[in-house]
């Protein structure tokens, strides 16, 4: 059940029998290649790879013709649009084409998606050009004119490994108005609410100096992304500087206190914040959700029995992760977004307009 309740698959759970198993599955109906190949041909969009005997490709999408018609993106275009294909030189049979196992997205977080698109409104401007709005998925029947408060935020780790967790989290919230063409306005503009920093031990094996002086990775990250605010004005650490370096000492007490805040503000319980209506960073569902999971598990104080944040941290993931229940019991569809998705919806919606253009200038010039 844990691994349906993260947004994207971690075969790292299974052995390799198992997890080859999955991956084949997935390739063979969420994103069939075969049948793609067979239908749609090879990627048709290379990029330069680091490995000299692979391909880095990827697929061009058209979402113009379901947006318009109301219906959404398909959810294999949809993983399409992330998926990343790896080509070997001379490939010869199916299993020379693979795709990156990190960006597998679960059939959940891929129905949400899917749902979200569908509010997404094609609009055509006085010169007839068509473009997408209302990717933020708000139902246009029922809050036009309502002020809807957006979270936005961004977690920075230890590294690029599996084993990375959040050393940094950062809260901005903003509301906006809700218009009748799909479109929103602002009104309060982006603040920041909270920003968190752990001290990271896995950082620690390198040093960078300040002021000739040398200091472990960790305590120069959170220092230079604190600024003046990390010190004093006799020059020592502020207590919010000695918290982050602290953070994770005593079983990692400190952090998992400030990471119970996290979710008690994206839940709606903190009076600064009130009701979230969206949640969204850029790789919110891609990386951020599953990474923040991992670091709390992480954390030894989470694991104690007795210890009440790490109770309270577990009702309210368990209320994060099904926000709004539902008949099968998972997260309001319209609720948490990776602006990422939106972001490549919006480039190939102009891709699209593009093509259409220079081809409507084309027939202009061939017929004059």
């Amino acid at each position: 059940m844990e691994l349906m309740h993260r947004e994207n698959l971690d075969l790292s759970i299974f052995n390799h029998e198992i997890a080859n198993k999955v991956y084949g599955e997935y390739l063979g109906y969420t994103l069939p290649i075969k049948q793609l190949l067979e239908q749609v041909g090879f990627p048709g969009i290379s990029f330069p790879s680091t490995n000299a005997y692979r391909q880095y490709a990827r697929y061009a999408v058209d979402v113009m013709s379901g947006l318009e018609k109301g219906e959404g993106i398909h959810p294999m275009m949809l993983s399409l649009m992330r998926a990343n294909f790896n080509i070997k030189e001379y490939a010869s049979k199916l299993s020379d084409i693979s795709i990156g196992k990190n960006r597998m997205r679960n059939p959940t977080s891929l129905r949400n998606l899917y749902e979200r698109t569908k509010r997404i409104k094609v609009i055509t401007d006085s010169a007839g050009e068509k473009t997408a709005v209302n990717y933020l998925g708000f139902d246009l029947d029922k809050d036009v004119g309502q002020i809807k408060t957006i979270l936005t935020w961004d977690t920075e780790t230890s590294g690029l490994s599996p084993d990375a967790k959040v050393r940094n989290i950062a809260l901005v919230k903003r509301r906006v108005r809700v218009l009748a063409d799909g479109t929103t306005e602002l009104v309060s503009a982006p603040e920041v609410i909270m920003t968190k920093h752990f001290r990271s031990d896995m950082m620690d094996l390198a040093h960078v100096y300040r002021n000739g002086k040398p200091v472990p990775l960790s305590v120069g990250a959170i220092l230079s992304e604190m600024g003046p605010d990390a010190f004093n004005p006799d020059g020592t650490y502020s207590a919010a500087a000695q918290e982050a370096m602290q953070a994770l000492e005593s079983k990692g007490q400190t952090a998992l206190k400030s990471l119970r805040e996290v979710l008690e503000i994206f839940l709606g319980k903190d009076a600064r914040v009130g009701i979230v209506h969206r949640l969204e960073g850029h790789n919110s569902l891609a990386f951020d959700i599953d990474k923040l999971y991992d670091t709390i598990k992480f954390i030894p104080a989470y694991n104690d029995p007795s210890n009440q944040d790490a109770k309270a941290v577990k009702d309210l993931w368990k209320e994060f992760t099904l926000k709004k229940g539902g008949e099968y019991k998972i997260r309001d569809a319209y609720y948490a977004q990776d602006s990422l998705d939106s972001a490549i919806i919006a480039m190939d919606v102009e891709r699209n307009r593009i093509i259409d253009a220079v081809g409507d200038a084309i027939d202009r010039f061939r017929y004059r």
